[in-house]
């Protein structure tokens, strides 16, 4: 008995329509010449393409393939107005698609379709459609630009907790300076994070200028950089906004064609070229960058295959007057936060593009300062101008403050007489969402407090990815005495393992940089090699649960979001730097608290390592821990008291002057902060009985003052 094979297939019948006819009307000779020459054809084509004929007759030709259920099993891919073929059939075909009225858009799925799990390689599917004229589409362009328009006129606050405010009675006017020294920067021996450098983390300056002044005279390319929530999205949005209020004036053929473009936002280029183009890209023109830029303005991530045939007519009508406004050097071309591409083939192909289109149009774009050395090289091949987005001063801050907190408002005006004597302030408001966050701290509190304390509401900000949240109207509360509360609250690292995880991370890495070194210096720097080294340490030990194999994972995602937050910066040689140094020396205070509050027999150990080099005293790590909490302060100045240090005791005695004040100034807010007379006897019998930790330094301020 014959054996039989079930194959998996579908039959496919190709038939002449009116072949008799038209065979009468020919003649026998010319029909058979073109019967030959069919079956010929028709065979070559099927057996190229993987097909097998089973049976030929005529003008009919009946094969067998599998391409057929491949098309069958795609339909839930297909839209109704499009046909999905396979990468045979597509080939088969392309040279009779016309780009006038079938336009092709490459697909690749992202896993086999049913049935064909087995196959060693997967071949792109194509969705073919086709195109209609402009007949009845209307402008999206010019509706997304009026958007824009509209979003422009305002600056949202925080996210939206707060009201915005209009963009022509701006509470801020943030600063820029032009980063001079750029180019030599490179070779700059004094740049902050060279290898081996124990000096602080100083911002080098440049000429100053408002965003008024920026957009007045340089009207080129730019790349503004600045720490996250430096207010580089409030810069572009205020150059939008300029742009479209100069339109008002200008006729038609005239007016500034305006794109805002969101790297978030932003589709990996390769797979939509693909799409767009059904071929790979190449090295881009500029033709294809701004076609790029026009899809991110009008459809952000949206793939090329969710676009009806009418938005595919309007993309098309748009790019043409992009290009041409960039040819009349009409495009404002506004690139927002390179660093918040999705991943870094996106951040890579958008940085290529931004240099591609460097021409006399306004193009600008922003991204975080530690991602320089990134652009670098860009920058300088085509001499770019580069800005650096300022921290702010203090009359910005309390302008910030009077629109939060209302200018005739008791709030504000205590908040203003404290605001200038509060040194942690004045360093943490670099930026204007983190002066908003102090603000708002003071509305909810009436008070500021210790350095050690406002420094952990900082970081807990920071590596809760609040920022991220905000930017994207994800933020979990509804107003900041929510998050405030929810980030003091005693049980917040047990809700939150990761973060205390990294955390303790951090503290080990700080205090072993500053006072556990090779030569005996504190460290403002590291490398990358021991930044996850010692992460993927941390996490196998201190993370219950977390499995080893993704140890190496996890510590690159950490190392990723520390650089993203700016609290990692990487220098010109491949190290990294924190973006501030006293940031580092809160970091290194936590370690050795958290010894002290765990009664650790090493707390005495690592104190006296803080204080075993008079160039130590320099730092700030253990007056800051001595805010933290008062028995960890009355412990350090008991230590204090009893050291012999091998250089000059008056260095010391110095030194913990500057301990007393912080432990004086935690007592006095502590006391400050009890309504109720009697609760106030614990703190006071506390004071009492730790009298002798702070009494020798009473009696050497008193002789100073003597002396004085």
């Amino acid at each position: 008995m014959a054996a039989f094979k079930v194959l998996q297939g579908i039959l496919a019948l190709v038939d002449i329509v009116n072949f008799t006819n038209q065979s009468i009307k020919m003649g026998d000779t010319v029909t058979a010449d073109y019967i030959s020459y069919f079956q010929d054809k028709i065979k070559h084509i099927v057996e190229k393409h993987g097909f097998r004929i089973v049976n030929s007759q005529g003008d009919a030709v009946l094969f067998f393939g599998a391409e057929g259920i491949k098309v069958f099993r795609l339909e839930r891919y297909a839209l109704s107005w499009e046909l999905v073929v396979t990468h045979p059939l597509y080939l088969g075909i392309k040279h009779l698609l016309t780009g006038e009225s079938i336009e092709a858009n490459r697909l690749e799925l992202n896993e086999p379709l049913t049935g064909f799990d087995n196959e060693a390689w997967f071949p792109p599917f194509y969705r073919l459609r086709i195109v209609s004229g402009d007949a009845g589409v209307s402008n999206l362009l010019e509706q997304r630009m009026e958007e824009l328009r509209r979003d422009v006129a305002y600056i949202p606050v925080f996210g939206n907790i707060y009201p915005p405010v209009p963009m022509e009675k701006n509470f801020i006017n943030l600063s820029l300076a032009y980063d001079e020294d750029f180019f030599q920067a490179e070779s700059s021996e004094s740049l902050p994070g060279q290898k081996g450098n124990t000096k602080k983390n100083v911002p080098r300056q440049g000429k100053e200028i408002d965003v008024t002044l920026f957009y007045e005279k340089h009207r080129k390319g730019a790349v503004i950089f600045g720490l996250p929530g430096a207010g580089k999205i409030t810069i572009l949005r205020c150059l939008a906004f300029r742009e479209f209020k100069g339109n008002e004036s200008k006729l038609p053929g005239e007016t500034q064609t305006v794109l805002f473009v969101s790297c978030y936002n932003a589709p990996f280029y390769d797979t939509w070229f693909k799409q767009r183009y059904a071929s790979e890209p190449g090295s881009p023109s500029y033709e294809e960058a701004l076609s790029y830029m026009t899809w991110v303005f009008l459809f952000g991530k949206k793939q090329v295959n969710e676009l009806t045939p009418d938005e595919l007519v309007e993309f098309r009508n748009a790019e043409l007057k992009v290009v041409q406004s960039f040819k009349e050097k009409r495009l404002t071309l506004l690139v927002d936060a390179l660093d918040e591409a999705q991943d870094l083939e996106t951040r890579e192909r958008i940085r290529q593009l931004f240099f591609v289109l460097h021409s006399e149009n306004r193009l600008v774009l922003t991204s975080i300062s530690s991602e320089k050395i990134y652009l670098a090289q860009g920058i300088r091949q085509y001499k770019i101008q580069v800005f650096e987005a300022l921290s702010l001063n203090m009359e910005q801050v309390r302008s910030l403050a009077r629109h939060i907190l209302d200018e005739d408002s008791t709030t504000y005006k205590n908040f203003d007489a404290a605001v200038w004597q509060e040194e942690v302030v004045v360093k943490m408001t670099v930026t204007p969402i983190i002066a908003l966050l102090i603000a708002a701290y003071y509305q909810a509190y009436e008070k500021f407090d210790l350095r050690f304390q406002m420094y952990e509401m900082l970081m807990k900000f920071i590596l809760l990815k609040a920022w991220d949240n905000i930017k994207i109207n994800a933020f979990p509360f509804k107003n900041l005495e929510l998050f405030f509360m929810e980030v003091k609250k005693s049980d917040f690292f047990e809700k939150h393992r990761e973060i205390k995880v990294l955390y303790d991370a951090l503290a080990y890495l700080c205090f072993h940089l500053f006072y556990n070194s090779v030569d005996g210096k504190a460290h403002f720097t590291v490398d990358e090699e021991t930044l996850i080294g010692l992460f993927i340490g941390f996490i196998k030990k201190n993370w219950p649960g977390a499995e080893e194999k993704t140890a190496p994972k996890r510590s690159e995602q950490w190392f990723e979001q520390l650089h993203k937050d700016h609290l990692l910066i990487q220098t010109f040689n491949r190290e990294y730097v924190f973006s501030h140094s006293t940031i580092m020396e809160y970091i290194a205070a936590c370690y050795l608290v958290e010894h002290r509050r765990r009664q650790d027999e090493t707390f005495v150990p690592l104190l006296q390592k803080c204080l075993g080099n008079e160039d130590y005293l320099e730092l700030e790590t253990v007056p800051i821990a001595c805010g933290s909490d008062m028995l960890t302060g009355f412990k350090i100045l008991g230590i204090l008291r009893d050291l012999k240090p091998s250089y000059p005791r008056l260095r010391l005695l110095a030194f913990g002057v500057k301990c007393l004040v912080e432990l004086e100034r935690l007592t006095e807010k502590t006391l400050q902060g009890i309504r109720i007379e009697s609760l106030k006897e614990p703190i006071l019998e506390m004071t009492r009985q730790n009298k002798d930790a702070m009494d020798w330094l009473y009696e050497y301020k008193e002789k100073r003052l003597k002396v004085g």
